[in-house]
């Protein structure tokens, strides 16, 4: 089965009138769409699966967060700050301030934090046992 992106660049190809139209072979499913006379309706399929994938991408995002909401808010270790990608909010409870998360340096085995001042402040292993950091408050 085709994943919907699959779908949505295979209707790409087939619109695209200067290299596609009629090239598709007679294994592909959607060989109807290369044809002009259904460029419209292949359009407004390729519209409606658009929309569709934003919806679903909507949905997944609102399950990541409530799986993140509901997940346990035990204190940060440096292993899971190693495999953050992305910049994150990041909670001290004991310092009642917030963090932005920016690099794990896996060299020093250190965070580097943001400040909501702009410093940045860098944190290691004996700074996470000393000053916890959450993902929520």
């Amino acid at each position: 089965m085709k994943t919907l992106d699959e779908v949505i660049k295979t209707f790409e190809y087939c619109l695209n009138p200067v290299d596609n139209f009629g090239n598709c072979n007679a294994e592909c499913p959607y060989i109807h769409c290369c044809d002009p006379s259904n460029h419209d309706v292949t359009e407004d399929a390729l519209h409606y699966l658009k929309l569709l994938k934003a919806h679903c991408d909507r949905v997944q995002n609102q399950i990541e967060d409530l799986r993140e909401e509901y997940r346990p808010n035990e204190p940060l270790t440096m292993e899971e700050f190693s495999r953050m990608i992305d910049t994150k909010p990041i909670w001290c409870q004991e310092l009642q301030e917030w963090y932005l998360f920016l690099a794990y340096d896996d060299g020093d085995n250190r965070i580097q934090l943001m400040t909501d001042k702009g410093d940045i402040e860098t944190f290691d292993e004996d700074d996470l046992e000393k000053y916890p950091l959450y993902r929520r408050k």
